[in-house]
């Protein structure tokens, strides 16, 4: 399927590919390293916390377990996890185009 006139997921790749040149290379396993140890150290926590007594349960805590393992996503897998919100916004976006009077299409 075609997306149309925009294409943001496309842009995004373009630029994490030049992002992934050269100097820069390291950069990726960075932040992949980062997020993992995002991810692990929050949900230790939580889970150490919950051994407490101190957490658990909806609201006690897990707020802060979800923002940390969405962080920690989106720096682990810039390659997968972004172009994928990308190509959805790319979806929405073009059908909103299309569907409003003199749009494209």
């Amino acid at each position: 399927m075609v997306l149309g006139a925009i294409n943001l997921a496309g842009q995004w790749t373009a630029l994490w590919t030049k992002i992934n040149q050269g100097d820069w290379a390291t950069l990726s396993q960075l932040m992949t390293w980062v997020g993992i140890v995002l991810i692990v150290f929050a949900v230790g926590k939580f889970l150490w916390d919950k051994r407490r007594g101190g957490g658990g349960g909806m609201g006690c805590g897990s707020t802060s377990v979800v923002v940390a393992v969405v962080i920690g996503g989106l720096l682990s897998g810039p390659e997968v996890i972004i172009p994928v919100v990308l190509t959805i916004a790319d979806l929405l976006v073009n059908l909103v185009v299309r569907i409003l009077p003199g749009g494209a299409g």
